[in-house]
């Protein structure tokens, strides 16, 4: 990310300055808002906020994502090691 900089000027570290305070208060949000509701995760959250339905949403998307990275992250060095 140190070449960016004569290439790209201050925008790019404008960017990068602006988006490290913005995620430690979001990891700080979390925390907060899971403790005041007794939930050890953000999924316990989801159930204790919402309803079952929006749990198992949330856990059917959670298992196809973790399928489909998994599944492109295995095919991609295949193809390499084939070659």
């Amino acid at each position: 990310m140190a070449a960016s900089g004569p290439k790209y000027g201050h925008h790019d570290l404008q960017f990068y300055w602006t988006r490290h305070p913005s995620m430690v208060f979001g990891i700080f949000m979390i925390a907060i808002t899971t403790y005041g509701s007794k939930a050890v995760a953000v999924p316990e959250y989801l159930k204790l906020r919402f309803d079952n339905k929006t749990h198992a949403f949330n856990a059917i998307s959670f298992a196809r994502m973790t399928v489909f990275s998994s599944g492109i992250s295995l095919h991609r060095p295949g193809g390499l090691l084939e070659t």
